[in-house]
């Protein structure tokens, strides 16, 4: 048996897949009910949980990611070359 995308729900996953669509693409709840021939509260009622799920907040420290840059820069780096041609 595969696990369930929303817990306590009837719905299988392709069901709830449908309704992701439809509320990606803003179509009401109750017109994707009538589309997939569900309740218009499962449908509310998936809809409430993906609109929590996409609202919850993220903690962002201050961090720096990456290593130190090797080698000059700036004045450092411009070398000028002389070249003579016999």
């Amino acid at each position: 048996m595969t696990s369930k995308w929303v817990r306590n729900s009837k719905l299988s996953n392709r069901q709830i897949g449908k309704l992701i669509d439809c509320f990606v693409l803003v179509a009401p709840s109750s017109k994707a009910a009538k589309m997939l021939k569900i309740n218009r509260h499962s449908a509310d009622r998936v809809g409430n949980i993906i609109r929590t799920k996409l609202t919850q907040e993220v903690e962002v420290d201050e961090s720096y990611f990456g290593g130190k840059k090797k080698g000059k820069r700036g004045q450092e780096r411009q070398i000028k070359y002389l070249f003579s041609v016999s």
